[in-house]
């Protein structure tokens, strides 16, 4: 019996110095079941035995322990529970930091007034936050943190303390570089909330992406992490993604591989997505011109379903994003439309201007949202940005709703405000306002003198748009157009046909001799002349007659191309043509039969 004692009291205290997280009472009790028992107590048999269960589930406990600590360490997690609660401790801190973001964006491949040409079609144009704002990237609740995941993490991804800290770590650093040094260290060890957090906090300092070559070769380690782990993310983890990769402008042509592979992933789970986090990577893809028709398609029909609980924002981001991919339709615009001309008084102006864009380029005019619109303007023109009026105006033009209310209260809102118009906003409002037909002398002559500022910063097209809009609007300023065609005759070789086109009218209406801009755009246009339009070619004609410039080598282009051409025109551009070349002196037979025909 003093055997079997003995043996118990080893048990009892190898256990109490084994167990790390035991109290010291095992000790206590062994001690004192010991020196009753040894003095020939009888009545300590009940304590002895508690003591030894005591110690047997100690030791039960340690093993569990330990065989808990071999699985985490091969990569595997065996507390579902936990793991659910660390994935959205982490994530959670992945997307506070995108509540505070910087509101900018990098232009498209051009601006909406660079594409905004007489006639001329609207697709590739730039959302209208192009070079001012746009919407932020916005914390997107886990949905999968309310109930347990659909998908298990892969070997080496499931959220463990030591992804905790790495995630900590990312949240803590000051630099982008600091961000990438740690996905060198930790390579494949980061998980999916790992990413999600790193590229966030990336794109939040670095626009533009790592500049240095040793930050390059890490950059693509991290996008290839992205890509290995892109079945991995949680709805909210896509839309940080996605908004990350936007924001630092990443070429999906180059990056295909990285897009597809997180499409599928997205598609997996479609229906965990909330507004807030659809709308974000719909802008993302946009942003990117990602051009997904099956991924795009996915999200138009969920944005959808879920339109009544879109708030503000939610709803001008689907309209521009999901306009920009080409898949929205007549009944999710409706639909928009709808609902947001209830809202508008609550709309910010930026959100406005976003909403009417996309209308505006899906052709689709919608009473009593543009009602909406042109009210919440009248209330205070003056809280408008630059932007705003200029795209709001722009909008209404390209719907053909010339609403002169509209119109008076934005030259109020823009008058004295054109120094902070930039080249693009101040050449579209102008362009808007001769498309509706509306002139207001105020807003022409502070807008006119602030184009001649700007001159050498037009493009081309934006050159074309602001001497049209001034021929339109019979507004001539001798001084601003001098400016003008000295700017233009620079950049003569990049005009496209229309533009060409365009810029020659205004100039020919205006009556203001520019001779020498003529004939530098003759030596351009006459190689060219097979690119043009019958229409372009007619206003080209037009405007060389109207001024008074008959040169011969581009009047025999004019020939050859009239004949070629002459079953295209209409009657009434027929008419023009023969007048103009009459107005030449080079009515050529071959050119009236051609025409006759």
């Amino acid at each position: 019996m003093k055997t079997f004692v003995a043996a118990a009291l080893v048990l009892c205290c190898s256990a109490e110095t084994s167990y790390v997280m035991e109290p010291p009472v095992i000790r206590a009790a062994a001690i004192d079941v010991q020196s009753r028992i040894f003095n020939g107590s009888t009545a300590v048999w009940f304590d002895l035995i508690c003591v030894i269960c005591f110690a047997m589930g100690a030791y039960a406990f340690q093993a569990s322990q330990a065989q808990k600590s071999s699985i985490v360490d091969s990569g595997f997690s065996a507390a579902p529970a936990k793991k659910l609660k660390e994935s959205t401790d982490c994530e959670s801190e992945a997307s506070s930091a995108v509540q505070s973001e910087p509101v900018k964006v990098a232009k498209r491949t051009a601006t909406a007034s660079d594409e905004d040409t007489v006639g001329a079609s609207t697709k590739g144009l730039t959302p209208p936050w192009a070079n001012s704002s746009k919407p932020k990237a916005v914390a997107v609740p886990d949905a999968t943190t309310k109930k347990t995941r659909s998908r298990s993490a892969k070997p080496g991804r499931g959220p463990s303390e030591q992804h905790r800290r790495w995630n900590q770590r990312i949240v803590e650093a000051t630099r982008s570089e600091e961000i990438l040094e740690i996905v060198e260290e930790a390579d494949s060890q980061l998980n999916a909330v790992n990413l999600a957090t790193a590229v966030h906090r990336i794109a939040k300092w670095s626009k533009k992406g790592p500049s240095s070559s040793r930050s390059n070769i890490a950059w693509r380690q991290l996008l290839g992490l992205i890509r290995v782990n892109a079945d991995s993310f949680s709805a909210q983890g896509f839309a940080n993604v996605f908004w990350a990769l936007g924001t630092v402008h990443v070429d999906c042509t180059m990056e295909d591989q990285l897009l597809d592979s997180l499409a599928t992933g997205m598609m997996r789970i479609m229906d965990q997505f909330n507004p807030q986090a659809l709308t974000t990577v719909a802008w993302g893809m946009a942003t990117m011109e990602y051009n997904n028709n099956t991924l795009g398609q996915a999200i138009k029909e969920a944005c959808f379903k879920q339109l009544e609980s879109f708030n503000q924002q939610d709803l001008a981001n689907a309209a521009w994003a999901l306009t920009s991919l080409g898949v929205s339709d007549d009944a999710l615009l409706d639909r928009i439309a709808d609902i947001s001309a209830l809202l508008i008084p609550s709309f910010k102006p930026q959100e406005t201007a976003n909403l009417m864009w996309a209308f505006a380029v899906a052709k689709r005019a919608h009473k009593e949202l543009m009602d909406a619109v042109v009210a919440q303007v009248a209330e205070s023109p003056d809280s408008l940005s630059s932007q705003a009026l200029s795209n709001i105006a722009w909008s209404f033009a390209k719907l053909g709703k010339h609403d002169k209310e509209l119109c008076k209260n934005i030259a109020a809102g823009a008058s004295g405000r054109m120094r902070w118009f930039s080249p693009p906003e101040l050449s579209k409002l102008l362009w808007a306002f001769a498309t509706m037909e509306y002139r207001d002398d105020a807003l022409m002559e502070s807008a006119v003198l602030a184009a001649g500022k700007l001159a050498d910063q037009f493009t081309p097209q934006l050159l074309s748009n602001t001497v049209w809009a001034m021929g339109t609007l019979k507004y001539s300023n001798s001084a601003v157009l001098d400016k003008l065609a000295r700017a233009a005759s620079t950049r003569k070789d990049s005009f496209a046909p229309q533009a060409a086109a365009n810029l020659l009218w205004g100039y020919a209406v205006l009556g203001h001799r520019s001779n020498s801009l003529f004939k530098k755009f003759a030596d351009t246009i006459t190689p060219r002349l097979g690119e043009f339009t019958p229409t372009t070619l007619v206003t080209t004609v037009w405007a060389f007659a109207v001024a008074g410039v008959p040169i011969a080598s581009l009047l025999g282009a004019f020939e050859s191309r009239i004949i070629v051409k002459a079953r295209q025109f209409t009657v009434l551009e027929k008419d023009a043509l023969i007048r103009a070349l009459k107005k030449l002196d080079y009515v050529k037979p071959a050119i009236l039969k051609a025409l006759s025909d």
